[in-house]
């Protein structure tokens, strides 16, 4: 999220929050929330030839605008599997290291419980809370990751967009047990308490 003033008429600078997202045609803002299929959406919506620009900032006042949300507790399973287990382990291939993230290189090796424990949510962006990455005072429509083709399709509709159906789930689901399987009373808390706002907003419970 990065900041952008405009001048009033009465020479006032007003500061106006601006986030990263895919500009798509007819002024349509997509924000991007990591870990919550970006680039599957990515690939769709640049098959359809609708995106205009790839990597932006939000406009002032996009003719509309959405974002796809996830389960919390989810999210940080898939973070920890795929920025952790999968990119630190010793058997992730030598020419792709360089897509390593390094803030994740003291959970090497630790189970989730430690990731749980000693995450901090600023430190990057696969795990910045949800809320950081959307203007919740302009989004027209937000997407559930949980029920993705259905809300899309109301999307598409609103846009007069033609029709479409999202690959396979194993094309943009994350390769794991159901989230529910890596907690524990403590640790379910404490990212009940690490993304409090994130949960009341979206109205995400454990276990859904």
């Amino acid at each position: 999220m990065l900041k952008n003033g405009i001048k009033t008429k009465q020479g006032k600078v007003l500061v106006m929050k601006r986030y990263k997202g895919i500009l798509l045609s007819g002024n349509v803002f997509y924000h991007l929330i990591p870990k919550t299929a970006t680039r599957c959406l990515r690939q769709v919506f640049k098959d359809m030839g609708k995106i205009k620009n790839d990597h932006c900032l939000s406009p002032l006042k996009p003719s509309y605008s959405f974002c796809v949300c996830r389960n919390p507790w989810d999210r940080l399973v898939s973070a920890w599997k795929d920025k952790v287990v999968n990119q630190w382990s010793n058997n992730y291939p030598e020419h792709l290291h360089i897509y390593r993230i390094n803030s994740y290189q003291k959970f090497k090796d630790k189970d989730f419980s430690f990731f749980v424990k000693h995450i901090n949510v600023n430190m990057e962006n696969h795990v910045r809370p949800q809320l950081d990455f959307i203007d919740t005072s302009s989004i027209s429509f937000i997407c559930r990751f949980e029920n993705l083709q259905y809300d899309l399709d109301t999307i598409f509709k609103n846009l007069d967009y033609p029709e479409f159906k999202l690959p396979h789930e194993g094309k943009w689901k994350s390769k794991h047990k159901h989230y529910t399987k890596y907690y524990d009373d403590e640790t379910r808390e404490i990212v009940a308490e690490k993304y409090a706002k994130d949960i009341e907003y979206f109205g995400y419970e454990f276990g859904q």
